[in-house]
């Protein structure tokens, strides 16, 4: 057995809360996921988005009280779906990145090609001279120039002799005798193209912008990045790689933090919705799809924290009147007597005392901060004269109720936990002033603060 206590409360309704607030942003996942997938042409992502089987499963959990089971799953499916996403937008911008490189191999081959017929004889190889012009400034890859610049390779087997050529001539010579090869086919022109490994990683970053914000995005650094490999290999080419190298990581970088402030304001908005038409998120809700829809990276960080911030503020509310309620609630069942007058009471002193029909001498002090979340529970006294051994009675009495309220609390769902005890007897009963002046007082401060509002 205990004396005075301190105790911490979740109730049933705010575990709820809690939950569908989980829900909603797991909602706000999919939802995102599905319309990625549709835009990118994801048949995974999209077929997953579909699927309600593992959102059914986990609202069972919350409608069967498995609040904690619930929570845990609900935070993992949500993680799960984002990462799918993240898959998604991966394996679009691994494609993206595929014909990126192979446009840019057919342009160098064309190129390179183009060189070494104006070299040789132009007028004999006017046609496929045209031909490749035409792939050297193509904007997508096609199977034609696939075709053209097998024939062009082939046109060109016959190589001069060695010490007549650059060293740029040699390679293009070594890559024509491989045309030869039976094993190669007339793909020998994809040794022409060969590729720094700075290159190739700008042509999957690029295609993360692509995938991320849309081609337009991508527009200048693809038009200096071309310019780039048209350049001889030296310093004045290195530098300017160099420096596109850097450019497009922190455009990169930039637009995945962007993405994931988006993510975070998706999922502060979906919470603002479950909790309904409120007032008091009016203005914050606004703010938010407006900040989503603008996209502004230091104003979405701001209007997004506002929003967590005005959202938990709501949340905390509620949960407090929940927790005043059912502590309230549970006592009247044990004969507490208890008006509609005592929660306004326990917020406005920040304490209320309670007391049995049956019990003129003792009662019960509740004591909190506003959030109501820990509780200092204790045996009282209406008068400093009690023997003893009545203060000690009374505190075993209560020991018995807080059991009987704590086994309430929990077949509801609810909990209440004790963090902190001091045994009976241990401290004299606190002696306060009998539960109807104590709430007459309160009354009458209530209403001088309610017309002063006014």
């Amino acid at each position: 057995m205990s004396g005075p206590k301190v105790v911490r409360v979740v109730t049933r309704e705010e575990r709820i809360e809690n939950c569908e607030g989980l829900l909603a942003q797991l909602d706000a996942a999919i939802r995102a996921l599905k319309a990625d997938a549709a835009r990118l042409n994801d048949s995974e992502g999209e077929g997953l988005a579909r699927s309600t089987v593992r959102r059914d499963a986990l609202l069972e959990l919350v409608r069967t009280d498995n609040f904690d089971q619930a929570e845990v799953q609900i935070r993992q499916e949500i993680g799960f779906i984002l990462s799918k996403r993240s898959e998604a937008i991966e394996r679009a911008a691994s494609a993206a990145a595929v014909a990126r490189r192979q446009l840019s191999c057919q342009r160098h081959a064309a190129t390179t090609l183009i060189k070494e017929l104006e070299r040789r004889a132009p007028e004999a190889h006017a046609e496929l001279a045209a031909g490749l012009r035409q792939i050297a400034n193509q904007a997508k890859v096609t199977i034609t120039a696939e075709s053209m610049l097998a024939k062009a390779m082939l046109a060109l087997s016959r190589a001069a002799p060695a010490a007549h050529l650059s060293e740029e001539q040699q390679a293009l010579a070594r890559s024509l005798q491989a045309t030869q090869d039976p094993g190669i086919g007339g793909n020998g022109w994809q040794s022409l193209a060969a590729q720094d490994k700075r290159i190739v990683d700008l042509q999957h970053q690029l295609a993360q912008i692509e995938v991320l914000k849309g081609s337009e995005v991508t527009i200048a650094f693809s038009q200096r990045l071309d310019a780039v490999e048209l350049e001889a290999d030296g310093p004045v080419r290195n530098m300017k790689l160099d420096a596109l190298v850097i450019e497009v990581a922190a455009a990169v970088a930039g637009l995945r933090r962007l993405s994931g402030l988006v993510e975070t304001a998706q999922a502060a908005l979906a919470e603002i919705e479950v909790l309904g038409s409120l007032t008091e998120l009016a203005s914050v809700r606004k703010a938010l799809e407006a900040a989503i829809a603008d996209q502004n990276e230091m104003r979405l960080t701001q209007v997004t924290a506002d929003a967590i911030q005005a959202v938990g503020l709501v949340r905390a509310a509620r949960a407090a009147m929940s927790r005043r309620e059912a502590i309230l609630a549970g006592l009247a069942t044990l004969g507490y007597q208890v008006n509609d007058n005592m929660a306004t009471a326990w917020v406005d002193e920040g304490r209320v005392v309670l007391r049995k029909a049956d019990a003129d001498t003792h009662g019960l002090e509740i004591a909190s901060a506003p959030d109501a979340q820990r509780l200092q529970v204790r045996t009282v006294a209406f008068s400093s004269g009690l023997a003893a051994a009545a203060n000690l009675a009374a505190e075993t009495a209560w020991c018995g109720d807080f059991s009987r309220l704590q086994e309430q609390l929990r077949q509801d769902a609810s909990d209440l936990a004790i963090e902190r005890a001091l045994p009976v007897g241990a401290v004299p009963l606190k002696v306060v002033q009998e539960p109807a002046a104590v709430q007459e007082r309160a009354a009458a401060a209530h209403t001088l603060k309610t017309n002063q509002v006014r």
